[in-house]
């Protein structure tokens, strides 16, 4: 009986989600609670004890005027510049509302096109000599007519869409590291490896002083794989110093920083809804509840909102 509810709650969250890009504002919200239950079985104003629960919650329901600010990958540079410096940051060699108003000869001869609105949609241009614009044109048109807070009920990422411009890190070399803060603290850190390529990902994750964190990444499909431990690198105190002083505003936030093979850090991106909510470890339950215990949700209004949580219904 269990599994036929769940059956019917996917079944109502695929026929729902495809009017959220048209909805009217005034509907919304009825729309967004349907779509919570949907996808967890319960009503956005109750109480929830898992973390994926609260972080499903939060990208739909606290989607605050700074969140959809530092998920815009443009603009969170300025909040980046103001709490840790300009320093951290990757160089920025374009912005664009459209790609017809890109010009190859203002760009290097490497770097890395990104939707500043979403996520996964990106170019690598190892060469821009070898770059066929003709065919990327039609692919960044669709980046940007797309809604992609509608696909996904992320309403953080529902910002005016441009595409970015900006330095190629070297993911084969620099080390990614996924830095998860709860309350204004680091709790646990994903180590994230590209050294197999982008089709082949490493994960181990780690606890705020590099020991075990007490549980191990379930993985999600054939392309990952556990990664043995590596040392504590010598930048991630720095690391840590950083992503605390990024994620003071906020409840709950993974920063996410390279530590580049030449020395020293950069800065990835700001995250709120890791995975959409569907994070799984081992075991799991009892990390859910743990984390989940320490991210508390703000009052809520009776939509389930925060206040400040409506800043993109209209």
């Amino acid at each position: 009986m269990f599994e036929f509810y769940k059956i019917l709650l996917k079944l109502k969250f695929r026929m729902l989600r495809g009017r959220l890009e048209n909805c009217p504002p005034a509907r919304m919200p009825w729309l967004l609670r349907q779509l919570f239950h949907a996808r967890t079985g319960k009503w956005p104003e109750g109480d929830f004890a898992t973390l994926n629960e609260k972080i499903i919650w939060a990208m739909m329901f606290d989607a605050t005027a700074l969140k959809c600010k530092c998920a815009d990958k443009f603009r969170v540079r300025e909040y980046v510049a103001e709490k840790v410096g300009e320093k951290y940051l990757p160089a920025l060699y374009g912005v664009y509302d459209s790609p017809d108003e890109i010009d190859l000869a203002d760009l290097p001869k490497k770097f890395i096109f990104q939707f500043n609105a979403g996520t996964g949609r990106q170019k690598i241009v190892l060469d821009k000599s070898a770059l066929n614009m003709a065919e990327l044109v039609p692919v960044m048109r669709g980046w940007i007519a797309r809604k992609y807070w509608a696909k996904t009920a992320e309403l953080q990422y529902k910002s005016p869409p441009k595409i970015v411009a900006r330095e190629l890190l070297d993911i084969r070399l620099d080390r990614e590291f996924r830095i998860y803060c709860i309350g204004g603290k680091v709790q646990f850190i994903m180590h994230r490896s590209y050294e197999r390529g982008k089709a082949h990902i490493g994960l181990r994750y780690y606890g705020r002083d590099w020991g075990d964190p007490g549980f191990a990444p379930a993985m999600r499909g054939s392309k990952f794989y556990a990664m043995k431990p590596i040392t504590k690198p010598e930048t991630m105190d720095e690391m840590i110093e950083l992503a605390e002083k990024l994620a003071t505003p906020f409840e709950f936030v993974c920063a996410d920083f390279y530590e580049l093979a030449g020395g020293g850090v950069k800065f990835g991106e700001l995250t709120f809804a890791s995975f959409r909510g569907t994070l799984r470890f081992v075991p799991n339950i009892p990390t859910q509840l743990k984390y989940g215990a320490l991210f508390k949700l703000p009052r809520r209004d009776k939509d389930g909102f925060s206040a400040g949580g409506r800043a993109n219904l209209a």
